[in-house]
């Protein structure tokens, strides 16, 4: 038996021979076949995270692994390979980014895997930290009007808000708020509604504003 170490390296040709002896003589030698020292793969990742570590759609994920070795030397570079949810998304290459676009919804599992590569193999696989789509705010609302545009005390004022989206596809309500002469008159609620009374006074100046809603996040 031998076991080829340190002194072998890939690409070397081994073979053996071997004699008889009966004590007294030995005969011809004859030689073996040749058996080629292989490649080595390198070792799988002993590191591999995915930042940033909170993400929602239209977050760039980026993937970073680190603490490859290759028996054989040989340098080493890494494959990246990205899932959703387990299902891969972004199949392996030497792209280590992956922006979560339309695909990506809200409580989505994002991870991703790495391997290395030394030139001729590859390592086994190893898979990061999971990050989860999170809530995206609705946008602020692009018209808001309030009526009428004149009024006296016991005037009932309305407030209209419109015109905001929400990039998870979530149902959108409005939370209102009236102000005099930038006091708060009636706090942020679902009422877009107030009825100036003795608190109003003639030269006062009445304003509202609204916030969108998406059931998580204004």
């Amino acid at each position: 038996k031998y076991v080829c170490g340190e002194e072998c390296n890939k690409g070397d040709l081994i073979k053996c021979e071997a004699r008889a002896s009966d004590g007294k003589d030995v005969s011809e030698v004859r030689t073996s076949n040749e058996v080629t020292i292989l490649n080595t793969p390198p070792t799988a990742p002993t590191s591999i995270q995915l930042t940033p570590e909170e993400g929602k759609k239209g977050s760039e994920f980026t993937c970073i692994a680190s603490g490859s070795s290759d028996a054989d030397g040989d340098s080493i570079s890494y494959e990246y390979r990205f899932l959703k949810n387990g299902a891969v998304i972004k199949d392996f290459s030497g792209e280590n980014k992956y922006v979560c676009g339309e695909g990506c919804n809200k409580g989505d599992i994002i991870k991703c895997e790495a391997r290395a590569f030394d030139g001729s193999d590859y390592s086994a696989g190893r898979e990061s930290n999971e990050v989860i789509i999170s809530n995206r705010p609705p946008s602020e609302p692009s018209t808001l009007n309030l009526i009428p545009s004149e009024g006296r005390k016991g005037t009932e004022f309305t407030c209209s808000a419109s015109g905001s989206t929400d990039a998870d596809g979530d149902i959108i309500s409005y939370v209102y708020e009236f102000r005099k002469n930038n006091e708060v008159l009636q706090s942020y609620s679902s009422s877009n509604k107030y009825v100036c009374e003795e608190n109003c006074n003639k030269g006062d100046l009445i304003k509202c504003y609204a916030k969108a809603f998406d059931g998580e996040a204004y």
